[in-house]
């Protein structure tokens, strides 16, 4: 459960710096 909780977070966390930075 632990690992699934954090790959959300990495995915929450990366949809944010690719909607922050869409030059990448």
């Amino acid at each position: 459960m632990e690992k699934f909780n954090i790959t959300s977070i990495w995915i929450t966390l990366d949809y944010k710096i690719a909607f922050f930075f869409p030059s990448r």
